[in-house]
């Protein structure tokens, strides 16, 4: 097994850090791995990305797009999409396709890479996207 891309979020209001490990596979099925107190024992009881499958080669970000106060995750693909799955109240992740996705008909290139700042100091998240 290779390993892909690592992302590195706070999920939750710790001390402790949670992560997620994206595997580099047909499909890539990210595993949050929450730090319980030790460094031998890892929890995957409670996975949020349990039922998301995305391609090769994905690029996440987790950002409160929609200003919430949660993490909603952004996925840009190789084919240039991007994915937006928002949190919602019982901290799963929801897909929203079509016209209710904010990036649908954004396809910038291949490998697309997502990337959220506040770029204009406006205090709303803007999207910068990376391509090959």
């Amino acid at each position: 097994m290779r390993v892909g891309k690592l992302l590195v979020a706070i999920l939750v209001a710790s001390r402790l850090v949670n992560f997620t490990l994206g595997q580099a596979t047909s499909f890539c099925n990210p595993k949050p791995l929450k730090c319980t107190g030790t460094t031998t024992t890892l929890d995957r009881s409670s996975n949020p990305f349990d039922g998301i499958d995305v391609e090769w080669g994905a690029k996440p970000v987790a950002v409160d797009w929609d200003g919430d106060g949660d993490l909603d995750l952004l996925v840009g693909h190789q084919d240039g999409r991007i994915q937006f799955f928002e949190r919602i109240a019982d901290a799963s992740l929801v897909e929203l396709t079509g016209s209710s996705n904010p990036f649908d008909g954004i396809f910038d290139g291949i490998y697309a890479a997502p990337f959220a700042v506040d770029w204009d100091g406006d205090g709303d998240v803007d999207l910068l996207i990376g391509n090959q």
